[in-house]
C-alpha cells in the first residue's frame, strides 16, 4: 500500500522515465503485486522500448501467464530480433508450462545474442525435461563463450587411457 501511494504521488514526468518505472516494477514484484508491475511495464514498453523494462517484464509472475505471454509476443512483430524480448517470452512461456515454445524462444535468443543467463535457463529447463545430455552441451557452449574460446583438447584414445588406468590400479 505504501509503495502504491508513493507511486501515485510522483510527478507524471518521473513516472514516464524507464529507469524509474523499472525500479517501481521490481519493488512491486517484491511486494507480490505483479499486476501493478505488469501494467506499468506494459504502458512503458508500449510507448518507449527499454531493455531493462523488457527484462523485468520477463520476471513477472502473473496470475494469467498466457495473457502476459500474448502481450509480449505482440511486441515481437516490431522487435523480432530482440534477444532480451525473446528471453522474456521464454521465461513467461515456462511459467505457462509451454516448454516447447520456451525452448524455441531461448534458442532463437541465443542465435541472435548469446548471453550466459540464456544458456543457463535453457540448460536448467532441458535438465528438468530429462534431456541431460543436451543440457550439458548447452552449459559447455555457455562456458566456452564465457571464457572466450573453446580449448583444443587432443583426442583421448579410450583404450590407451583404460590400459593406463588398469596398470595404475595393479600397482
Amino acid at each position: 500500500n505504501a509503495l502504491a501511494a508513493a507511486w501515485k504521488e510522483q510527478p507524471k514526468s518521473l513516472t514516464k522515465r524507464a529507469d524509474v518505472v523499472v525500479a517501481y516494477a521490481r519493488a512491486a514484484m517484491m511486494c507480490r503485486d505483479h499486476a501493478s508491475a505488469e501494467k506499468q511495464l506494459r504502458e512503458l514498453l508500449d510507448t518507449q522500448w527499454d531493455e531493462a523494462a523488457v527484462q523485468a517484464y520477463g520476471e513477472l509472475e502473473p496470475e494469467d501467464p498466457l495473457a502476459t505471454l500474448d502481450r509480449a509476443e505482440a511486441w515481437l512483430a516490431e522487435h523480432q530480433d530482440d534477444a532480451a524480448l525473446l528471453l522474456a517470452c521464454a521465461r513467461i512461456a515456462i511459467r505457462a508450462e509451454l516448454y516447447g515454445k520456451a525452448r524455441s524462444f531461448l534458442e532463437t535468443s541465443l542465435a541472435i545474442r548469446p548471453r550466459l543467463e540464456t544458456y543457463q535457463l535453457l540448460a536448467d529447463m532441458l535438465e528438468q525435461l530429462g534431456e541431460r545430455d543436451r543440457a550439458v552441451k548447452v552449459l559447455h557452449d555457455g562456458l566456452a563463450r564465457a571464457i572466450g574460446r573453446k580449448h583444443k583438447l587432443p583426442r583421448i584414445r579410450q583404450r590407451v587411457w583404460f590400459e593406463r588406468r588398469q596398470g595404475e590400479r595393479r600397482r
